[in-house]
């Protein structure tokens, strides 16, 4: 089943910066913050179709707007080159979800956007327990006697 998104043009009208405390289960690691970015849009939609929410920003006549949440990261820095690509008053592609009220930038890295961390750390836990299962089927499948089986001799 194919998802796809509605895109429509938008321009960035404010941006906020937040961060929350990370709590870990383990007690013998330390909590973290994290850091993400929100930026309220005006789309360029008609009120019929606006997916987010209408309101009189810019000008008299009410707006449709949203609101775009990049990925959390542990890094500050990281959190704010996202406003560096997309400052305020810049134009945007933003991707709405039908189905609830969240939107994520269009035309973005995928290297911007997925947590590579993650995935690279989990391949590498994937292919480790590959090999130790082949090699461990390798050993399985050697005879237990190199030599032949042991025959008892009677007296």
């Amino acid at each position: 089943m194919e998802h796809l998104w509605p895109s429509a043009s938008a321009t960035v009208y404010s941006i906020r910066e937040n961060s929350r405390e990370f709590k870990l289960v383990s007690t013998r690691q330390r909590n973290y913050q994290v850091f993400w970015m929100e930026f309220l849009v005006i789309l360029d939609l008609p009120q019929g179709q606006c997916p987010g929410t209408i309101v009189p920003l810019a000008s008299q006549e009410p707006q449709c707007t949203g609101t775009v949440k990049t990925p959390e990261v542990k890094s500050r820095a990281d959190a704010l080159d996202w406003v560096k690509r997309h400052p305020q008053g810049s134009k945007i592609t933003a991707h709405c979800d039908p189905q609830s009220d969240h939107m994520a930038f269009g035309d973005e890295s995928i290297f911007n956007i997925y947590p590579w961390n993650n995935i690279t750390f989990t391949t590498a836990i994937l292919i480790v327990a590959a090999l130790l299962i082949k090699a461990g089927r390798r050993q399985s499948a050697l005879p237990q006697y190199p030599q032949g089986v042991p025959t008892v001799k009677e007296e």
